[in-house]
């Protein structure tokens, strides 16, 4: 696959997400960016404190999310691959999945099933 160059300018929504980690619910700001199809082609996340293993990790999910996305992969494909729980990962993807479909979310849902 090759990789899809996004323009300068894009719409992107902002939104609040909570996640939950091991019983703790983290609140993070996540940006999703869309290309002009209205498809989600990247993810940034914000409002952690930096530094903590949590920021790495958030970081990472949201760097290589991206570089799927942008390889062709939609949203819904990556997080119907992911495993159930849902992991930090598959609650990020999971808002990116609602918000490409129309149905922005006010938290992330504790199971995968219900991103239909």
């Amino acid at each position: 696959m090759v990789r899809t160059k996004l323009g300068d300018r894009r719409f992107s929504v902002n939104l609040p997400v909570e996640v939950s980690i091991d019983g703790q619910v983290h609140k993070l700001q996540l940006t999703v960016g869309f290309d002009e199809n209205r498809r989600a082609r990247e993810l940034f996340c914000a409002s952690f404190k930096a530094g903590t293993g949590l920021n790495v990790l958030v970081m990472d999910t949201c760097v290589l999310t991206s570089k799927l996305l942008q390889h062709g992969y939609t949203a819904r494909e990556i997080f119907e691959t992911l495993a159930d729980g849902p992991s930090l990962i598959g609650q990020l993807v999971r808002a990116a999945v609602l918000l490409e479909e129309g149905d922005p979310p006010v938290a992330i849902m504790e199971r995968k099933g219900d991103a239909t």
